[in-house]
């Protein structure tokens, strides 16, 4: 006849438990996607500010972000007042500030 432990059985029992917890494998759970934001401007170098606040970045910069909408704005060697553009899961936008108004591809 075979003995067996019930310390290691409990102890078998947890681990799998929580293997379930941390991993489950029903449903999705992988994050979304990051998003790309490319942010440029003629003439080169203005400072980026997003969602109102300033960067360390300067233009030509990309962002890697999560998707979400984001306000963007530039100033310094080219001004352009705010643009709000939302971005997607694995997206990339480009917005370009020239002559004080924005092109978004």
């Amino acid at each position: 006849m075979l003995k067996v432990n019930s310390n290691k059985i409990l102890l078998a029992i947890r681990i799998v438990t929580l293997g379930i917890l941390l991993f489950p494998i029903w449903g999705s759970s992988q994050m979304p996607s990051l998003a790309k934001l490319v942010v440029k401007s003629n003439p080169s170098h203005a400072q980026i500010n997003l969602n109102d606040q300033p960067t360390d970045r300067v233009t030509d910069a990309v962002f890697v972000v999560a998707p979400n909408t984001y306000k963007v704005s530039v100033s310094g060697s080219a001004n352009c007042g705010d643009n709000t553009v939302t971005l997607q899961s694995g997206e990339t936008k480009t917005l370009t500030c020239s002559g004080g108004s924005w092109t978004v591809q």
